[in-house]
């Protein structure tokens, strides 16, 4: 038995220890703002730069800006996460238009939505307010978090940002998908995770589970809406999922938008880019009806569905084939193939995250190599079965190892065992993780990986890998 003091002492100690945590987080996260803000101040730069040219700035600097400023979020996630542990946590209110915040989060995964074939849609009701009194900076962090959180699971099909007019200074904002869905007891173990920060976070993936994004975002849900409420979610397996919080204030506007205000000014209108907007209309009066169709014979722009572009139907890698070319060498060594540079072979890369699958893409197209894509092992499984039944392969795989529906790692070991069966030809498998102790990169290796990289990527990295002896 421990006296009272020691008990004293011990409970003391932990809760230093706990208070030194949440130091180290919050100096961690300034700490790492600072060259990520080096980078996207240089990366605005060279947008604007009319040295660079249109197409690099497309292809290549914006996807560079939308990922720092995504990784600029899981950074703002670590930082409010330990302010929220210490309770220093505090909501910055500005009074701006709601509107623009959900267009700037909506904008920033076009890119990824659309690289999966995905549709992409915003939905925007008439009646919200011109401006709304809100922290909408946090309001963007759980937004991008869900959609995030949407892609990682939707394969086909597509994902809705939806905003909906509750009442006066309450307002309901929504992501929802196409994407494989829950069952009720992994609907149950969500809400358990979401109400008990002392559960072990899942990690599953299979379902979707619970990350820090989520976590935090429910905790900024609580701030910025309805007090103990947080994210709420539904979901239909193999149909998809909506999660979706209230966002509420106690500053009315000062002139309330009715029903048909959003179409009085033809600024309203300004389209995202690539993606399909929705200005849903509720109920309309005759009156209101007459007044939409003078605005309309006014600016002829007030269709029910906007669709300034059509989804890019074709990846930005587009695959090619070859004949069987069966490698001999398949045991784990530094370089898995050699003397490559002068021809043109297809690698598949396996990966959850699109920008992950483009920027190596990119990487590999110049050393002469095309790509194929799969998000998770089980699609690649597929894709590697149906090309090898075309009589043709893939000349390497690089696997990453966490993923929704099958791993990298079960991946790799099916993978292998077809190869050995001789179902399948030889073929190396390059690990990519995000890991760096050595047992996670031994584990990549047992399960039958040829070799391993670890993310961020290089043009030297891959050079070594692929090419060099």
């Amino acid at each position: 038995m421990l006296n009272n003091t020691t008990q004293r002492d011990l409970i003391a100690s932990a809760e230093e220890n706990n208070q030194y945590k949440d130091r180290l987080l919050a100096s961690l996260s300034h700490n790492l703002r600072t060259p990520l803000n080096g980078n996207l101040t240089f990366l605005q730069g060279a947008m604007n730069d009319n040295r660079v040219g249109y197409s690099a700035k497309d292809d290549l600097i914006m996807p560079a800006i939308r990922s720092g400023t995504l990784l600029l979020n899981l950074i703002n996630d670590i930082l409010d996460y330990s302010l929220i542990q210490s309770q220093e946590f505090s909501l910055c209110l500005e009074y701006k238009p709601l509107r623009k915040t959900l267009e700037t989060a909506f904008d920033l995964f076009k890119n990824n939505i659309a690289a999966k074939d995905l549709e992409s849609r915003l939905e925007v009701d008439t009646r919200l307010p011109e401006k709304f009194e809100t922290d909408h900076q946090r309001v963007t962090q759980i937004i991008l978090n869900l959609i995030a959180n949407a892609i990682k699971f939707t394969f086909q099909g597509g994902i809705t940002l939806r905003a909906t007019y509750k009442a006066p200074g309450k307002i309901d904002i929504s992501v929802s998908d196409t994407g494989i869905g829950m069952t009720e007891k992994e609907m149950e173990d969500l809400k358990r995770e979401l109400g008990n920060p002392g559960v072990v976070l899942t990690n599953s993936r299979k379902s979707q589970g619970i990350g820090l994004g989520l976590r935090v975002s429910d905790d900024l849900a609580k701030r910025v809406g309805e007090i103990f409420e947080g994210i709420r979610f539904e979901s239909t397996k193999g149909q998809g999922s909506c999660f979706s919080f209230t966002v509420v204030s106690s500053r009315l506007p000062e002139i309330e938008c009715n029903s048909f205000a959003l179409f009085s000014e033809k600024s309203q209108f300004d389209a995202i880019p690539g993606a399909n907007i929705i200005f849903s209309k509720p109920s309309l009066s005759q009156t209101e009806i007459e007044t939409l169709n003078e605005l309309d014979k006014k600016y002829n722009k007030f269709p029910e569905i906007y669709s300034p572009l059509k989804k890019n139907s074709r990846s930005i890698l587009s695959p090619k084939r070859h004949k069987f070319d069966t490698l001999s060498s398949a045991k784990p060594r530094a370089s898995v193939l050699t003397n490559l540079t002068s021809m043109t072979q297809e690698i598949l890369i396996v990966d959850d995250d699109p920008m992950n699958i483009l920027g190596l893409g990119l990487l590999l197209n110049k050393l002469n190599f095309s790509t194929d894509k799969a998000y998770n092992g089980q699609q690649a499984i597929e894709k590697i079965q149906e090309k090898c039944s075309d009589g043709f392969q893939y000349r390497a795989i690089f696997m990453d190892c966490q993923m929704p529906i099958m791993d990298g790692y079960q991946a790799s070991k099916i993978l292998k065992k077809l190869m050995r069966l001789k179902k399948i030809p030889m073929m190396p498998i390059i690990g990519c993780t995000a890991f760096t102790a050595k047992n996670k990169l031994d584990e990549c290796l047992a399960c039958g990986m040829d070799s391993v990289i670890t993310k961020p990527v290089s043009l030297e990295m891959i050079t070594q890998i692929l090419i060099n002896e």
